[in-house]
């Protein structure tokens, strides 16, 4: 219905499609009622992340909703702030993600 859905679960993952046994969770919150989460990671630019969306919260906020799995790598980036060294700097990534209502 076009309105943020508070209080999914938003988790940042590493989930390497040759190795699926090393995946390995990084961090994660639960979207406010504005839509917006912040995840920091000090994670290497190469890494196939991945942004998992859940809706743990049953009927509460509208509904039960379908996850969804989208690659970091595929969304819009902007560089926030240029890293030294071996750091690639740090990035805000935006997504505009519509949830399925389950069936």
């Amino acid at each position: 219905q076009d309105q943020p859905v508070e209080g999914v679960k938003a988790v940042v993952r590493e989930m390497p499609e040759e190795y699926p046994e090393y995946t390995r969770g990084i961090d994660s919150t639960r979207i406010n009622a504005a839509g917006k989460f912040r995840i920091e990671s000090r994670n290497y630019v190469h890494q196939d992340l991945k942004l998992v969306l859940e809706d743990t919260d049953g009927q509460a906020n509208g509904g039960e909703f379908q996850g969804d799995t989208i690659r970091l790598n595929d969304l819009e980036k902007t560089l926030v702030e240029k890293g030294q060294g071996w750091s690639n700097g740090t990035y805000e990534v935006k997504a505009n993600v519509k949830l399925k209502k389950k069936p």
